[in-house]
Order: structure tokens, then sequence, then C-alpha cells
């Protein structure tokens, strides 16, 4: 009985589902079958064994479809069940679906049968093998794939070009490119491209002078270089000097503000760019939101936020953990929990977010449960940022038995090596608990080279618990290491200073004085009406409503002294890279951010202070009582941690 054209595909259905795994390449089964109905609905009248072109019309379109592996499995059964003879115009379609999904091994196979039915010497696939090897970093299969071609033809030697270049082999690059009869121009780009992605910048300089003709991409590709080097002025001259910008031309630059810390520089020309008239795109915001976050912009935040809901922009990973990321920072865990929990998919890097997020917030219980939840999902094996994130939570919350067990578990079930930052969190976590000797003891043998910024974390904890022979063990430290934190002699002279030993903590200042250690200034930010305004210590007189907030820094000492309250100057500049001591303290820098929060916001809206320092003792207890005074929510977020002020307490508890 012969069978009917619109049979064929269910017959094929059924044998596929018949096969041996083993027999097939190594995809996990997609939606080949529900695709084949589909095909066979709208081929019911044709036989199409004796269209081969319908076929490789099907396996094409699969090809560049969201599922390129659907066209491999589909040739492969049309070879079993013996539809069609593959011809010249099947390989480019399949070897095209392996490049999309770098699957190499499967494309030698591909290789092979198009070897086995004497198609190898064809100019197409010989075309469609250059750019899958050179794609996928087989550089030297691509080349000799390459030589045998008649006619490789422009896009191959761009594809060969790309591919030296994508694995750093510039020379084997550049001999191709010196050996091209025609240089279009996006072969220069792609050179241009690969050395300033290579660091090689004057080099890429060169040969973008020399380009006969530029387009955008050029432009992008030096501008992108130059920025990576953190050359970033270069970088601007070219960008103001390009005769057009494009939406990438514009993310490359607020990219590279962001990378090179220049968060007020990212976010100024994100909104440039929104004044020329062009929409930013999913990269766009991805590039922005970290800039954002570490100013504390909130409401620029929020406004992506509603642009992506309006223009209905997939909340992906990347783009939904940026977003979280963004009103952790700013602020809000709430809101990064929700975005969190509306995420389809949550990806490492979303679970990451959030459980910095939550350690940040002092939540450390909710953090540990978060990271329970991830690590149910056998899909998500977690990486060192995620212990950072889980071992700063236990610190922040004190919760140090749960600090241990997450160190065993990074140690002895992940089996992973950990970082100077995994033993950062937990010498903070043991020294804050009281555990002097245990902490410094894992300092001591740990197997990776300690760094002052440890050292200085025991040192933070010696205040704590007032352990002055031990602080001065870690002052000798600092001297071998020749450190030049201002925050380490600062924290030593307050130790000395607090336990009465006067004479040895001048003795530390005139050492600071004669290494020349840099202080660094504070400086806290506070955001009105989607503006960030800044404060550094002292400044007050600088900002344009100078007086208004000299007035209310005085209205706040005045109230605060009639409820008892006293400068602590022995306790000012304890604190990580500290401002100095002023006679008036109401000059620290968070304190002026509060005033200028207090005059031109609403009685029920939060301050939100961002502090580049850690906040010193005296601040701290200020700001309790100006919380309680004002009945004022104010949230500040320091170099360590959040501290949410409200009734006269801090949601650190004062553990800190």
């Amino acid at each position: 009985m012969s069978v009917q054209p619109h049979q064929r595909a269910d017959i094929a259905i059924q044998k596929h589902r018949e096969i041996p795994k083993s027999n097939l390449i190594p995809f996990q089964k997609s939606k080949l079958e529900f695709h084949l109905i589909r095909f066979s609905a709208t081929t019911k009248h044709h036989s199409l064994s004796s269209k081969p072109e319908s076929w490789n019309l099907l396996i094409r379109e699969y090809s560049q479809s969201r599922t390129p592996k659907d066209s491999i499995l589909l040739f492969h059964q049309l070879l079993i069940d013996g539809f069609f003879v593959p011809n010249h115009l099947t390989f480019p379609s399949l070897f095209d679906a392996c490049r999309r999904i770098r699957a190499i091994e499967e494309g030698r196979q591909l290789h092979s049968q198009a070897i086995k039915v004497g198609l190898n010497a064809d100019v197409f696939v010989q075309r469609a093998l250059v750019r899958l090897y050179a794609r996928c970093g087989c550089c030297d299969d691509a080349s000799r794939v390459f030589d045998r071609c008649p006619d490789p033809g422009i896009v191959s030697q761009n594809d060969l070009i790309s591919g030296y270049l994508r694995i750093g082999e510039m020379r084997y690059a550049r001999r191709v490119f010196d050996g091209m009869d025609e240089k279009n121009v996006v072969s220069w780009s792609v050179m241009v491209d690969g050395y300033a992605k290579n660091g090689e910048v004057e080099i890429a300089q060169e040969l973008f002078n020399e380009m006969p003709e530029r387009n955008s991409f050029s432009w992008n590709s030096i501008m992108g270089g130059y920025l990576r080097c953190g050359c970033v002025e270069e970088a601007r001259h070219l960008f103001d000097r390009m005769p057009e910008r494009d939406v990438v031309t514009w993310t490359v630059m607020i990219s590279g503000y962001a990378q090179n810390c220049l968060f007020r520089e990212a976010l100024e020309t994100f909104l440039q760019m929104q004044i020329a008239g062009l929409e930013p795109n999913r990269i766009t915001l991805v590039s922005v939101l970290p800039a954002i976050a570490q100013l504390g912009a909130l409401t620029q935040g929020r406004w992506i936020h509603a642009y992506i809901d309006k223009r209905g922009i997939e909340l992906d990973g990347v783009l939904g953990s940026a977003l979280v990321d963004m009103y952790s920072k700013c602020g809000c865990i709430e809101e990064a929990l929700d975005v969190f929990e509306k995420l389809t998919w949550k990806e490492l890097s979303s679970w990451n977010s959030i459980i910095g997020g939550l350690a940040a917030h002092g939540l450390g219980k909710d953090a540990l449960h978060v990271f329970s939840r991830m690590r149910e999902d056998s899909s998500m094996v977690p990486n060192d940022i995620t212990f950072v994130g889980v071992l700063s939570a236990c610190s922040h919350a004190g919760l140090v038995e749960e600090g241990r067990m997450a160190f065993n578990l990074l140690t002895d079930f992940y089996k992973m090596a950990p970082n100077v930052r995994h033993y950062g969190c937990m010498v903070d976590l043991l020294g804050r608990a009281g555990h002097l000797e245990e902490a410094r003891e894992l300092i001591e043998n740990m197997p990776v080279e300690s760094n002052s910024v440890i050292w200085k974390t025991l040192l933070g904890a010696c205040r704590i618990h007032k352990n002055v022979e031990l602080a001065e063990h870690i002052s000798r430290v600092a001297t071998e290491m020749g450190d030049q934190d201002s925050g380490f002699y600062a924290l030593v002279s307050n130790i000395f200073s607090e336990a009465g030993r006067l004479n040895d903590a001048g003795k530390m200042r005139r050492k600071m004085n004669d290494l020349k250690v840099k202080k660094v200034a504070g400086c806290s930010s506070v955001e009105v009406g989607g503006v960030v305004h800044e404060f550094l210590m002292g400044g007050e007189n600088f900002h344009a409503e100078s007086e208004a907030i000299c007035s209310m820094v005085d209205e706040m000492e005045r109230r605060m002294g009639q409820g008892g309250y006293r400068t602590n100057a022995s306790k000012v500049s304890i604190c990580a890279g500290q401002e100095e001591e002023r006679p008036r303290m109401g000059h620290h820098s968070e304190k002026l951010a509060i005033a200028f929060g207090l005059i031109k916001t609403s009685r029920r809206t939060p301050i939100r202070v961002m502090k580049n320092l850690r906040v010193c003792d005296d601040c701290h207890t200020a700001t309790k009582l100006i919380s309680k005074i004002y009945d004022r929510e104010i949230i500040v977020r320091d170099q360590s941690r959040f501290h949410r002020f409200k009734n006269g307490t801090c949601s650190c508890a004062d553990y800190w």
C-alpha cells in the first residue's frame, strides 16, 4: 500500500519516537513533532520526496528560528526515513544552526556527511563551514577549509579574520587581512574592533586613521577600545566627533562611563540620549542601571522600570538582575524582592543580586532562606559571588554558626577554593561576634595572600571589643605592608585614644602626616525631585541653598541638644576611610544631606542618603535621634551596608 504525501510527517513522528536515543545527535527532544505536523498540513497535496527544496526550506527555517537544533533533528530523521537526498543547499543551513548553538561536534559530524555525499567541494558548503569553524574558535579547521575553497569571497575572509581575533591570534588575522585583494569597510572595521578589544588601541587607531571609509561600527569599536583601557577623555573626544550616533554609540559611551566608575557622567549621557530623540534598547538599560544604583537615583530607576513595562520589553535574567540590584542599592529592598519574584526565569545573577541585597539590608535570615530556595533548583549551582552574599548576610546579622556552615558548604560540598573576599566575610563575622583570636588565626593560615582590607576588618573588631594589644599587632603588620590607607591609621589612633593612650594616638596621627597618607573625603548624596545632590564634609556653603542648609543643621543640633545629645568627638573618625574630626560634627556629609532632605521633601517621604564611607558612631547616634525628632524614616547606605532609621532606632540594632 502506497503512503500518501500528507502521511509522511505522521510516520516520521512515530519513527522518531521509536529511535533509540543513542542513535540521535545528543540534543534534548524539542518541538520537532509539533512542527512536523504543522508542515505536513501545509504540504498535503505535494510529494515531498520529489521536492527536496521543500525539506531544505523547512531545515533553513528551523536553523534561523529560536530553536536551531530542530533543523538538525529533522535532518537526521529524514536521513533515517529516506525522504530525500541532501544537496548543496542543505548543509549551509545545518552548519548555520550548529554555529548559532556552538555545536561544534555536531558540525563535524555533518561535515563528514557532506564529504560522504560529495558536497565538500561546493563553494556554498565551504563558506558555511569556514563561518562555523571560525565562530566556534576552531580557526585551524576554518583555515584549512578556506585554503581549499576556490572562491572564498570577502565574507569568508572576514569570518576567518573575526575567528582569529576572537581567540587573540592577532598575527594570523593581520596576515589574512593584508592578503586580501579587496578590503571593504567591514574588513577594516573588523580589524579595528579586534585590535581595540585586544587592548592594542594604538594599532587600532592607526588602522582607523587609514580607513578609506568609516561606518558606525568602526567608530564604536575604537571608542569602546579606549573606554576598556580607561582612556575616557579620548573616547569622549571620538564620541563628540562622530558624524552620526546610533543607539549602539550612546550605549557604548554610557557603559564605558559606568565601567570606569563615572556614574554621574553615565546617567547624564543617558539623559542626553533621550533628548537627542533615541530610544534606549535592552543593552542600554542594562548599562545605565548600575550607574543609577550607585548614585541612588531612584526616580530614574523607577522611570526605567516603567519604560520596560510600557514597551513590553521582556524582563530576562540579565535585565531583571540589573533591576533587582538597582532597587536594592537604592534602599528599596521590598521592590527588589517584588521584581525578583516576578522573573519568569531566574538566572544565577538574579539569585546573587537578591541575596546580596538582602545581606546589605541586614536581612540575614531572609538571605539564607532565598539561598535555600536556590539550592532546591538542581539547575542552579552557586558561584563565588553567591557565597560572598551568603557570608555577608551572616556577618551583618551576627549568624555565626550559620556562617561557619556556609563556609564549610563552600569548601567541602561545592569543592570551591575560597578567595580573599570569602575570608574577609568570615573575619568580619567572627570579629564582630568577639572571636578575635579565631579570626586572626584564619587570616594567618589562609592559603591566599592577605591584604590591608582584611586586616582593617579585624582592626574594626578590635575597636568594638577594645582589644588594644591585637590592634597594636595589626598596626605593625600594616606598617610592614606599606599600607597607605588613611582608615587604617585613623582606626588605630582612635583605639589608642579610647584606651586613654593619647600619646600613642598622637604618634599615629603624626605618622600619617609623615607618610603623607591621603584622607578620603566623605561624600553623601540625596535625591530630591529626580536630581541627585552631593555634599562633601563641610561643603554646605558650596550648595545653592547653603543658607537654608546651615539653618537646618543648627536647628537639628539645637533640638538634639534639648534631648540630651552631645557630640562624641572621640568616636568620629574611627571608621574606614574617614572624614577628619571637626569642631562641628553637624558638618559631616550625611548630616548635610539629611538636612537638605528635611527641607525639600514631604513629611511622609523617606530620606535616602548614599555615602561613600562608613557612617561614624556619632552620626549613627545622631541620625537615630533625628528620625525620632522629625518623625522621618531615614535610609542610609554606607560602604558596608544599609541603615534604616525610624522612631529613634536603626535596623542594624547597633550591630554594624
